[in-house]
């Protein structure tokens, strides 16, 4: 996933526009992938791909993860320490597809704030419907205006101004002090709120997950959000595939079409299809696996105690669902 959005990016960049890429891991790509990422130069000039392995900086750091996010989200709050060199530098998780020239983003980068980035219309939504949220905006993320609330999965650092006004340490510390409900992200809206710049949505365009997202922002979200994402939406410059719903799982997904036409002739594209195949066949396996708990506890209850009777009751109804089973197939027994 992390390949075909460096791709996409290489897509469409302009000839000139010159791309560094920093891949931040902790020794979780092999040198075979990390090999298999780096072909994708010959797509490119102008271009670089670096493999940054934090293990030792993250080692003693307590990062806690929730939810189906991993704890490598944290990574960008290192940003600063790790392009100790650099003036301003974008940052974008690994589950989008880019369809601009990134460049455009990094003019906007402004000179003014610390981070520049999107309004999270997701975040935004259930806050107008879940009085605990109003809470936990006002009072842990310190927030006056849930509407200035930040997507970070598309991000750009002005390091610079950071430098002048911030510690890297203090950060961190930040970070560590709370449980935050949604990691880093709420870390940086909290730790840089009023030093945020936006820009359009259409940069971060967050996938209608599981049919639920676009809805439910339609329905809570104010107006004017409401019509920046949907008009984001109509041509979206970065596709987001945050949440549980990919399309690399899902291909009826929202957006899925543009995935895999991406992906379709890549040399990650049988990798792709044979971890889709992995997924069903895990989720199969735990369906199967809660049903027949289920069954058990349910018979546990009804079938009599007395050891005897027990036995001869649940041969009685293996052979009855037996009976079922279609004429030359292996009948397998149901109660155990």
């Amino acid at each position: 996933y992390l390949y075909l959005t460096i791709k996409s990016m290489f897509m469409y960049a302009a000839p000139e526009t010159g791309l560094d890429i920093i891949i931040l891991h902790r020794d979780m790509i092999d040198k075979h992938d990390q090999e298999m990422i780096s072909t994708l130069l010959q797509e490119k000039q102008n271009a670089s791909i670096r493999f940054y392995d934090l293990s030792e900086e993250v080692k003693h750091l307590n990062f806690v993860s929730h939810f189906h996010i991993s704890v490598d989200t944290f990574y960008r709050l290192l940003i600063p320490r790790i392009c100790h060199e650099y003036h301003k530098v974008l940052y974008t998780d690994c589950d989008l597809l880019v369809f601009d020239d990134i460049s455009k983003l990094y003019a906007q980068v402004s000179d003014d704030h610390v981070l520049t980035g999107t309004r999270d219309a997701d975040y935004i939504s259930p806050y107008y419907q879940d009085e605990m949220m109003q809470v936990y905006t006002h009072d842990v993320i310190g927030l006056e205006k849930v509407v200035n609330y930040m997507q970070a999965g598309v991000m750009a650092f002005n390091l610079q101004r950071f430098r002048e006004k911030y510690d890297l340490q203090d950060l961190l510390n930040f970070a560590l002090s709370k449980n935050f409900k949604y990691m880093d992200q709420d870390i940086l809206n909290a730790f840089f709120k009023g030093d945020i710049h936006y820009v359009s949505m259409d940069w971060n365009v967050m996938m209608d997950a599981f049919q639920k997202r676009k809805d439910n922002i339609c329905k809570y979200a104010p107006a004017h959000i409401v019509d920046q994402y949907l008009q984001a939406r109509k041509h979206p410059r970065i596709i987001h595939y945050a949440g549980g719903d990919k399309p690399w799982f899902n291909p009826t997904a929202d957006y899925a079409d543009e995935f895999w036409v991406v992906a379709r002739g890549t040399i990650v594209y049988e990798r792709i299809i044979k971890a889709m195949v992995d997924q069903r066949v895990k989720e199969a396996a735990a369906f199967l696996d809660r049903r027949h708990s289920l069954v058990q506890k349910l018979m546990d209850k009804v079938l009599p105690q007395d050891e005897e009777r027990r036995k001869a009751l649940k041969d009685k109804l293996n052979r009855w669902v037996s009976s079922f089973a279609p004429q030359g197939s292996n009948r397998r027994e149901v109660l155990k």
